[in-house]
């Protein structure tokens, strides 16, 4: 459960930082993952 909740928090951090991004199109996902 502990695992569960932790990589929902990094999908949220990474989507909080997508939306707050300024060039979206420029986003490596690649990197990101």
């Amino acid at each position: 459960m502990e695992r569960a909740i932790s990589f929902l928090g990094i999908c949220v951090f990474i989507g909080i930082c997508y939306a707050l991004s300024v060039n979206r199109q420029a986003v490596r996902w690649r990197t990101v993952a």
